[in-house]
């Protein structure tokens, strides 16, 4: 028989008789089932038969040849043909691999062309007792199916006309199952090693018109040397044979896998709804550059979709897998913030690993999705370089920006996993959850209310407390008050924060900052401190809303920690009647304020009004007092900066003090219904220290005061000089030959000390005037010339010489303060002639 013939017997034997055709040993018998009795009701198991049950061909009286795997991935020009053939050689010398073969050809006489893959082309041997397998790829047609093709082996022989000697060939019947079965094992070769992989789960969830689809493939490596990521190629094959690229998440790429470790692979794509889910394939494909083609290396059954609702009710927990990993989200609060355009809707989620591992969390993007359906981004840095240990929470704060109009109504946060193909236009966000929002709490108008955040730290209470626009000198101040409480039952640490401040939604860019009442950042089980937000303005300009933000600082970023909306004008600054207090009840440094006394010095072209302020400290310890801050606003709404005088040291606990307040003013500016807005003075990002020069301030109220023009007594007793009093009597004045007036006197000068107070600034100046109005003056310092305590004498002498001879001069007593006086009191004087 010719070799032709032979073929062809060979390949109707291969049809007719056994999936499986030795050409040294063909076999033709056909075993007849056993005939069934009527006894024989119970019915048989019907048995999934694969590749594994096809027999081998041999190739000696020991070795053999065994058809291993067999894959087909489908392309448009023509579909990928791998097929794996094992080697068991059981004799006693090497098998030589270059003395064998592969062909393919279709039952109709098509032969296909084979290559080895490129990981099996340095094989070339095959020990005694050794088992070895070769992977061979070939290009072939766009409708064949594995149960069309043959696969024969040969050897070379050179003996021979065509050098081939036909050993046998494989054929796997159309019922046979060639993928990886549900829930089990494939044990494959990936560059080598021994790779055993298994689709675990496999899930889906419906979005608009598409199906979203998950797959999570467990590697194990079951070599003796690490695995390094191959970079495979996944893809989902229906039915009707079309396939839709899955894509690994940011977690399931650049792996390594120990010896007899695994990894979870987790796998999404995104395919049209009207797609059947029904018998889907997960093949896996690696690319083969010397061959220029993308090889099927493993093809696995998916069992049936396992349809998931995403959407997870409010303050609800989703367990959300990475890799091997598993965290939990959940929504703790949201909060929006509407203004008149664009409305801002903060959304706080707790992240927590309950896994027993280290997990790198994902760069997940976020999308909220209206009422209406329309979505919007959520532009955050907040999960860059995240870890998480086993059982630690994180908290993270989202913003989004969306139309005022859309505002209100239900929301859903889509936690979507960031996934990347090949056609950058497929780019797709595959959701891990849909989160319901609960009822977002208002944030617009809300002074006084206390907002809860939680974050890594702790948990805190975060209230606006006010917000203040302040005369400065060069333009506004815009301050905001927050009250910060540490709402837990440990010592917290108070994250770094930065303010930020919107005006009509425009960015005030320089000039804002955080101001902090005090220097530690640690707060004990319901302590609380307070922080400003503080900037410029322009004096004339006018503006319907403000957006205050803290925000929370990361290295070089920050995030938004609480945003709040003044919507409308500011309140008026808090209205304290005269002779009542003002309490600032700044952390560390309470102080009751109240006017003690408001006068005003005139002068020839302006006067100067002048506030004495008692400060008491409400501390029970040795304060450095706040630095006063201040300006006087006429009824008209005229503003003049105050100069202040305190103490330059420490108050005593429970200590009283004077501050005093002045300012130079036209003479024509009346000082009914004057006020002082006063207030705690900020040196850049802290209270103003002692002997400090404050750029700006906070806490401010507006103390109207009880201005007064002084009168004088008709004698110089009892003549206050807070904190003196002064009495003057026993005046003596005596003119002699060398006309000198020799003036003396008794006095007494008492000294209040319930108060503390800085530098005394004033004179006291005794003027002389006789009856023609020839003047004399003579300044009297006290503590100098006058000293404090009763019944005291004082003498001077002065000139005389124009002195009117009358013998009758007024002696009034001024006090002079920044050259403007006030008269204190007068006293008629007879003088002797003492020559």
């Amino acid at each position: 028989m010719n070799k032709s013939k032979l073929t062809n017997a060979l390949l109707v034997t291969a049809l007719l008789v056994q999936p499986t055709v030795s050409a040294a040993a063909p076999s033709t018998a056909v075993k007849t089932a056993p005939k069934t009795t009527a006894k024989q009701t119970k019915p048989t198991q019907s048995v999934v038969k694969t590749i594994n049950d096809l027999a081998p061909i041999k190739i000696s009286s020991k070795s053999t040849v065994k058809l291993t795997d067999v894959n087909i991935f489908s392309q448009d020009d023509g579909n990928i043909l791998s097929f794996t053939v094992t080697f068991q050689n059981n004799d006693n010398k090497n098998i030589l691999l270059n003395d064998y073969w592969t062909k393919v050809k279709t039952k109709t006489g098509t032969f296909y062309s084979v290559k080895l893959i490129s990981a099996d082309k340095d094989k070339k041997t095959v020990a005694p007792g050794a088992s070895t397998t070769i992977t061979y790829a070939a290009k072939i047609g766009k409708n064949l199916k594995i149960s069309d093709i043959y696969f024969q082996l040969i050897r070379w022989d050179f003996s021979r006309p065509d050098f081939e000697d036909s050993i046998g060939f494989f054929n796997v019947p159309s019922s046979y199952v060639t993928s990886t079965p549900v829930n089990e094992v494939k044990k494959i070769r990936i560059n080598n090693n021994p790779v055993k992989v298994k689709a675990d789960q496999f899930s889906v969830y419906t979005d608009g018109d598409y199906n979203n689809l998950s797959v999570s493939l467990n590697l194990q490596n079951v070599g003796y040397k690490q695995f390094e990521d191959p970079n495979l190629k996944y893809v989902i094959s229906t039915a009707s044979g079309t396939n839709f690229p899955l894509t690994a998440d940011t977690t399931s790429k650049g792996y390594n896998i120990q010896a007899q470790d695994n990894k979870m692979i987790n796998l999404v794509a995104r395919i049209p709804k009207t797609v059947s889910l029904n018998n889907l394939q997960l093949q896996v494909i690696q690319d083969d550059d010397s061959l220029k083609l993308s090889v099927p290396v493993a093809t696995m059954q998916l069992p049936k979709a396992n349809k998931q609702d995403l959407v997870v009710e409010a303050y609800k927990d989703k367990t959300i897998n990475v890799g091997s990993q598993k965290i939990e989200a959940r929504i703790v609060t949201a909060a929006l913030n509407q203004s008149f355009d664009v409305s801002d809707l903060a959304i706080q989620v707790m992240l927590r690993n309950t896994s027993s591992k280290q997990v790198i969390v994902p760069k997940y993007n976020f999308v909220i999705q209206t009422e209406s359906g329309y979505s919007y981004p959520i532009d955050t840095k907040v999960l860059d370089n995240v870890t998480l240990d086993p059982l630690e929470e994180k908290s993270i704060r989202l913003t989004a920006s969306i139309p005022s109009s859309l505002a209100g109504g239900q929301y859903k946060l889509y936690m979507n996993l960031p996934v990347e193909t090949e056609d950058k236009n497929a780019q797709f966000n595959y959701s891990v959850g849909i989160f319901d929002v609960p009822e977002p709490t208002p944030m617009q108008n809300a002074l006084g209310v206390e907002n809860q955040i939680q974050d890594d730290n702790g948990v805190y209470g975060v209230t606006l407390d006010s917000v203040q626009r302040l005369p400065w000198v060069d333009g506004d101040l815009v301050s905001a008050k927050f009250t910060i409480r540490n709402k837990g039952f440990k010592t917290v640490q108070l994250p770094e924060l930065e303010g930020v401040l919107k005006v009509d939604s425009a960015k005030v860019s320089a000039g804002t900052r955080l101001v902090t009442s005090q220097a530690s950042t640690l707060l004990g089980p319901q302590m609380e401190t307070q922080v400003y937000v503080v900037t410029k303005l322009p004096t004339d300009l006018d503006f319907s809303q403000l957006q205050i933000s803290l925000n929370k600082k990361v290295g070089e970023e920050s995030n938004e920690w609480i945003q709040l909306t003044n919507l409308g004008t500011l309140r008026d600054l808090q209205a304290v009647p005269s002779g009542s207090n003002y309490r600032m009840n700044t952390e560390g440094h309470g102080a009751d304020i109240k006017e003690r006394k408001t006068w005003v010095y005139e002068g020839d072209t302006s006067n100067i009004i002048y506030t004495q302020l008692e400060v008491d400290n409400l501390e029970d310890r040795p304060v450095d007092m706040s630095q006063i801050v201040g300006y006087f606003k006429s009824s008209t709404g005229q503003i003049f900066k105050a100069d202040v005088n305190q103490i330059d040291h420490a108050s005593s606990p429970q200590g009283k003090n004077i501050v005093t307040l002045w300012s130079k003013i036209p003479k024509k500016v009346s000082v009914t219904d004057m006020q002082l807005i006063v207030g705690e003075g900020i040196t850049e990002n802290k209270l103003t220290p002692i002997k400090g020069t404050s750029d700006g301030y906070v806490n401010a109220a507006a103390m109207k005061l009880s201005a007064a023009y002084a009168s004088s007594n008709s004698l110089l007793q009892n003549i206050e000089l807070f904190p003196y009093t002064l009495s003057i009597y026993g005046l003596q004045l005596s003119l002699n030959d060398s006309s000198t007036v020799n003036v003396k006197f008794n006095y007494d000068l008492l000294q209040n000390l319930d108060y503390d107070m800085g530098t005394y600034e004033h004179k006291l100046i005794l003027e002389i005037r006789d009856s023609s109005g020839e003047k004399f003056e003579k300044e009297l310092v006290i503590s100098s010339d006058l000293k404090v305590a009763l019944s005291q004498s004082y003498s001077f002498s002065m000139n005389g010489s124009d002195l009117d001879k009358s013998g009758v001069v007024q002696l009034t007593l001024y006090d002079e303060f920044e050259g403007n006086r006030i008269r204190l009191g007068d006293q008629v004087a007879y003088y002797t002639n003492s020559k």
